[in-house]
């Protein structure tokens, strides 16, 4: 998984998707914060957008990949749609707005 912690984000991306016992250990590692101070970043709605924001993260598509254009609807659970990792570094703080 890759995390980052800077003075106003937490992210949080992982190539499968969102479990319990998954979701409960990315937390604690980013020091138990609040589910809502962390973006879940996925390219999967099914698997990652849906899951992370029913989990009570901010859920962030990053629309890539052929699950990034098989769905031509973002869906209302996406708090950011990026088209890759630069654009989610830049745009990141959006998530929150």
């Amino acid at each position: 998984p890759f995390s980052s912690r800077s003075r106003h984000t937490r992210f949080l991306h992982r190539s499968r998707g969102l479990g319990d016992v998954y979701k409960r250990q990315a937390l604690d590692r980013l020091g138990d914060p609040d589910p809502t101070e962390v973006a879940y970043v996925g390219d999967r709605i099914d698997n990652d957008v849906i899951p992370a924001a029913a989990a009570g993260l901010r859920a962030v598509w990053l629309r890539r990949g052929p699950w990034g254009v098989v769905p031509r609807e973002v869906p209302a659970e996406a708090d950011l749609v990026v088209g890759s990792l630069i654009e989610l570094a830049e745009r990141i703080d959006e998530a929150w707005a």
